[in-house]
């Protein structure tokens, strides 16, 4: 039976679950909450330091020992801790304090399950009977407290609960004695559970309806971090708050937005940010500059980590507007080999147009140069070959031609390094911007400026998600690369060329880019010029929503967990490659046509952006599966497995068929 047809069906009770049915925690396994206790344990100045720093391996024994000696289906919480005493010499007096933090640690985790909830609400609402059935070592009174503290339970309901009857659901015993308690057949009553073994065979055996409720299990992002929880031990505390976290907040709202940036952006930008500010605090850097766009999201992350760790108190962060158009061009003070390949630096598809952007030029006067001098029309929209792209560069190299190019960066120059001035970052002596990447050639453009103004004194550092080394390692100044492309970090070649992209779509802003820097003839300050106020290539998407889910993550970890995320992802770099990966090649259905549908664009001037993974047509599929050149294929696509699960059958069937027919032909 489907949860929503529970409201369909005329029992006269309805009986649920506890754990991972009506309630989760906030860790991944109970075993979270032995690491709670275990944490505060150290605090402790009578509790002997070995058993504190064992502790949560030592309850777990305990448990088990305490199911050895029992003669019961079932123990209760005071005979594992008897066991526990016995086991360690524990005095009475520890022994139940120790005892009392686990419950209080109990009551302080619990999260309700809306989805369960809400059924609830509306069967009270219908005036139907419905109970508690929980096979659970808890007594009672501690699972009535806890439903009573999220507005679940009410006075009367009665709560059946394993222990206490000493009769367990897994056997049918508690089921078959709920029967005689309430006094009805089992045809009367539905159950609902997220334990096949314990909550629905047993039940169905003996005639009992069932609601079999698989939400509270691991998806698909939370079972990467069980992985890392068997794998390694030593991380189990903050490896089962962070997923026990974005666990509870997937069953908590609906919105796939929210649910993005909580199991997704949300672990890899706190890990990130916490990185870029215990980076800080070790170099002894005072000034965090986040770079527009990306940097938007980073900036109010961490300032929210600011406000939880009063430890980066000295750490001044600021959001400063920048892009490579912004930053690049009035770093030219001749025009030679390169700034020509810095201007010209393309990743994906480059036309005349984009180069007249690029330098500030006429579309029409540049394509009218081009003609008279090579005695060829350029179509102004047409990709430009490596052959013309060299023509155009010798075009630019002329010597009017380089001159007016020259004059315009000056000018650019100079109301950029205003602006800087007026963020203060001329005068700061040991900076550095946070970028996510990919090559640091922005911090050498900024650099170069900084220096045209004799701002020498400026020591410049870049932090970023990513680097690409060999380019980078051209390039001068001292960047740092938190996870691709870091000393033991992932290698940039191991990672297929979107996912780059699609980390710039989760640090989307919600403003346009960066285009240059005027003068505000009211105020006289210089002021960022944005190509528009308002980022409208995400008008199909719930930004507010899915940055909340960030939010609330980082809301929902203790200081000391977001210190230790610093350096989580960079030890653990199979949950980045896993999470995007699933993401990426194998995206759910809401997944492809959420990310799918947003608009993207990797040129410097965000010109002609189009949806990052759009629905194939019967021929685009076609097309795309026989094409060998990687220029083609993105021109139909910039993410072809998200285009894959958007389109209709028939295009993925010729999909299949094409990419079948190119890899044999090419065999051949």
């Amino acid at each position: 039976m489907k949860l929503e047809k529970i409201l369909t069906h005329n029992a006269k009770i309805y009986s649920f679950d506890v754990y991972d049915t009506v309630i989760t925690r906030k860790y991944l396994t109970p075993g979270g909450v032995f690491s709670a206790v275990q944490k505060r344990l150290f605090e402790m100045i009578d509790v002997p330091a070995e058993f504190a720093a064992h502790f949560r391996a030592f309850r777990e024994q305990a448990e088990i020992g305490a199911f050895k000696k029992s003669e019961f289906a079932e123990i209760t919480l005071d005979e594992i801790y008897e066991t526990l005493r016995a086991s360690h010499g524990l005095e009475e007096g520890l022994t139940r304090e120790i005892k009392n933090l686990e419950i209080e640690e109990e009551l302080n985790c619990a999260v309700a399950v809306q989805k369960i909830t809400g059924v609830i609400n509306t069967l009270r609402s219908r005036n139907k009977k419905v109970i508690f059935v929980s096979d659970m070592y808890l007594p009672e009174e501690v699972i009535r407290q806890t439903l009573n503290k999220l507005n679940i339970a009410r006075p009367r309901d009665d709560i059946y609960v394993s222990n206490k009857f000493r009769a367990r659901k897994a056997d049918g015993q508690l089921f078959r004695l709920v029967l005689n308690k309430e006094g009805r057949r089992p045809s009367e009553i539905v159950h609902v559970g997220n334990n096949w073994s314990s909550d629905i065979a047993p039940a169905r055996k003996i005639g009992i309806k069932t609601v079999y409720f698989e939400d509270t299990k691991n998806n698909r992002y939370e079972s990467i971090y069980a992985g890392v929880l068997r794998q390694t031990p030593k991380v189990k505390a903050l490896t089962e708050c962070l997923a026990g976290r974005i666990k509870a907040q997937r069953l908590s709202a609906n919105s796939d937005p929210y649910q993005l940036g909580s199991a997704v952006a949300g672990p890899l930008l706190i890990s990130y940010v916490s990185w870029v500010l215990e980076q800080a605090k070790t170099r002894g850097i005072k000034n965090l500059y986040f770079v527009a766009r990306d940097g938007q999201v980073l900036y109010e992350i961490a300032g929210r980590i600011k406000a939880k760790n009063a430890g980066y108190e000295d750490q001044k962060i600021s959001y400063i507007y920048g892009s490579r158009q912004a930053w690049h061009f009035p770093s030219i003070t001749e025009l030679d080999a390169e700034a020509l390949e810095i201007m010209f630096k393309s990743y994906g598809y480059l036309n005349l147009n984009n180069v007249a952007g690029r330098f500030y030029l006429d579309p029409g006067q540049l394509q009218k140069l081009y003609t008279e001098k090579y005695s060829v029309f350029i179509d102004a929209r047409q990709c430009l070959s490596h052959d013309q792209i060299e023509k155009l560069k010798n075009l630019l190299r002329l010597s009017d031609v380089r001159e007016f190019i020259q004059k315009s960066a000056a000018k650019k120059r100079y109301l950029l390094y205003e602006y800087l001035a007026r963020v203060g970052l001329t005068e700061a002596e040991n900076c550095a911007i946070v970028d996510i990447g990919w090559h640091g050639r922005l911090q050498d453009s900024l650099q170069k400026v900084l220096n045209c103004f004799g701002c020498f004194k400026v020591n410049l550092s870049g932090m970023f998600l990513g680097l690409n080394i060999d380019s980078a390692g051209k390039n001068t100044g001292k960047k740092f690369s938190y996870l691709v492309g870091a000393d033991e970090g992932i290698p940039v070649e191991t990672l297929p060329s979107w996912i780059f992209s699609l980390i710039e779509i989760l640090t989307a802003a919600d403003h346009g880019t960066t285009c240059g820097y005027r003068k505000n003839t009211v105020t006289g300050t210089i002021e960022p010029q944005l190509q528009s106020a308002v980022n409208h290539d995400l008008k199909t998407w719930d930004l507010k929503s899915y940055r909340q889910g960030i939010y609330d993550l980082i809301d929902g970890l203790s200081p000391d967990h977001i210190s230790a995320m610093a350096g989580y992802y960079r030890e653990h770099p199979r949950i980045f490659q896993e999470t995007f990966q699933r993401l990426t090649v194998r995206p759910g259905k809401n997944e492809a046509e959420l990310l799918g549908k947003i608009h993207f664009t990797s040129d410097q001037l965000d010109m002609s952006p189009v949806e990052f993974g759009p629905k194939l047509s019967f021929s685009s599929a076609l097309r795309y599966g026989l094409a060998r050149d990687n220029k083609v294929k993105k021109e139909i696509t910039s993410w072809i497995e998200g285009s894959r699960r958007r389109s209709s059958a028939p295009s993925q069937i010729a999909l299949f068929a094409a990419r079948a027919l190119n890899k044999y032909l090419f065999k051949r």
